[in-house]
């Protein structure tokens, strides 16, 4: 029980924090609605401002958020419950809803211009079983008139087989746009903050210890642009149903049998939902990426935080081969700013003048057997010349003396 008050404990510490940034920042936009949670009997702490319910198998079980509206007009609340992911921070992600993303995804591939999203990655985690979108119905909008209040009601269906651990999710309301504000806004360049209040659910049976497990993906470690820089990714998972709140990753690259590390990256003070999966980036460091066969060496580890059991400590060791191919690094590398040009090495520099050392006595070479050649010509010729003047003076004599005679 310990164990999981403390989770709830961060939870609170997490969306209070959550909450004053977005009170702070509502208050300068006038943000126009405010919700908070109506506990039910089965809230393991009523003093917590999110929802921590005890279940039991195959429960069901309605629960209720009171939303109220301060301005004199009618608004309409964009209301989406999600289970909580990890984002490729390494941050939890109460956001994140499948069906929205797949949707903008389909819209992203209508636009050629744009890069193909395969539609198939876009999933839940292999290991999560029950999505809490799977295991409660609520309405998608509502309507609060203006100057009032009224519930929003969540129905919860317990999945019929039981569980230890946790199931970890999000209520997030945000206004819904006005149509005619959005479309006055075509007619210039606008940049718009949308807030949001998030209040967390959290679902579980038993009070049985669960041990986190890390696993990396060794088909998932591929290069990447993220923003315009290159990268590395590598694809971790916790398979378990329990959040890990004091996470660190080291991870070193290397070139495969090489012993200097290429590139290397450090972060602590990450955390993990259960049963989810990001990609850890090692960045390249505005290097080009290069073709090859690359070793990757991973540690990371879970401590166990104020309160926590020991089981929450764990440690894991990775290493993995892996390739970056030729098409791929110029994809990339074409994607990328302000790469850093190589300097030319010293042995390019040497190569470069030895092919000139020996050009130059190439040259050399072929002007001295010009000049030989010429000198052997000229002497060819002049002992020609030679032997016609000898013979001329030969017949000249010749035709004297028979002159003469």
């Amino acid at each position: 029980m310990k164990k999981y008050n403390l989770i709830a404990m961060l939870l609170v510490v997490l969306l209070a924090f959550n909450y004053q940034i977005v009170d702070s920042l509502a208050a300068d936009k006038g943000m126009s609605f405010s919700v908070s949670a109506i506990h039910p009997e089965n809230q393991i702490s009523q003093e917590t401002s999110y929802f921590d319910l005890k279940m039991k198998p195959g429960q069901e079980e309605e629960i209720q958020v009171m939303m109220n509206n301060a301005t004199d007009k009618e608004i309409t609340v964009e209301v989406g419950v999600n289970s909580a992911i990890t984002n490729n921070n390494g941050v939890l992600d109460y956001s994140w809803n499948l069906e929205n993303v797949l949707k903008k995804a389909k819209e992203n591939n209508k636009d050629k211009t744009k890069d193909k999203i395969d539609l198939k990655k876009i999933a839940y985690d292999s290991t999560l079983k029950y999505p809490i979108p799977t295991i409660t119905t609520s309405k998608k909008e509502v309507k609060i008139p203006a100057k009032s209040e009224l519930p929003y009601t969540i129905k919860i269906k317990m999945p019929e087989e039981a569980f230890d651990g946790i199931l970890l999710g999000g209520l997030r309301f945000t206004e819904k746009e006005n149509t005619n504000d959005k479309s006055e806004g075509k007619k210039g360049v606008q940049i718009e903050n949308k807030f949001a209040y998030v209040i967390g659910l959290i679902l579980q049976e038993t009070d049985n210890k669960v041990t986190p497990n890390l696993e990396l993906n060794r088909n998932k470690i591929a290069p990447a642009s993220l923003n315009g820089r290159n990268a590395v990714t590598i694809n971790l998972q916790n398979t378990e149903m329990i959040m890990m709140r004091d996470f660190e990753v080291d991870a070193k690259i290397y070139k495969k049998n090489g012993k200097e590390i290429l590139h290397q990256s450090s972060n602590k003070s990450l955390k993990m939902a259960p049963n989810s999966n990001f990609n850890y980036a090692v960045d390249w460091e505005n290097q080009p990426l290069k073709a090859g066969q690359y070793l990757l060496k991973l540690h990371a580890k879970n401590q166990a935080t104020t309160d926590e059991t020991k089981e929450m400590n764990q440690e894991w060791n990775f290493s993995e081969e892996f390739r970056i191919t030729t098409d791929e690094a110029k994809k990339i590398n074409e994607k990328a700013v302000e790469l850093v040009k190589e300097p030319i090495s010293w042995w390019i520099y040497g190569l470069i003048g030895l092919v000139l050392f020996l050009l130059l006595l190439l040259i050399i070479s072929l002007i001295k057997r010009y000049r030989a050649k010429k000198k052997k010509e000229a002497r060819r010729r002049a002992m020609k010349k030679k032997k016609q003047n000898a013979f001329k003076k030969q017949q000249k004599r010749k035709n004297e003396q028979k002159f003469k005679s």
